[in-house]
């Protein structure tokens, strides 16, 4: 099935890296180049899991909550 895509809109990339416990995926949604959880993450709109080993997203939800970004 095709799908129109909003303007702007380039590319877009869903990368599986693994499976959690429970057999969720866990992985990387990557639009237009950007990663969006950490462009989630960077705003203050999204949270680290505590288990989650990435410094970049961790790095970012510090600097977020240092500056008051987001909810």
């Amino acid at each position: 099935k095709l799908i129109e895509m909003p303007p702007g809109f380039t590319t877009g990339e869903i990368r599986i890296e693994a499976h959690d416990k429970k057999g969720s995926m866990l992985g990387t949604l990557t639009i237009n180049n950007t990663n969006l959880a950490l462009a989630l993450v960077e705003e203050g709109l999204a949270e680290v899991y505590l288990s989650c080993s990435d410094r970049t997203l961790i790095t970012a939800e510090k600097v977020a909550k240092e500056n008051k970004i987001g909810v």
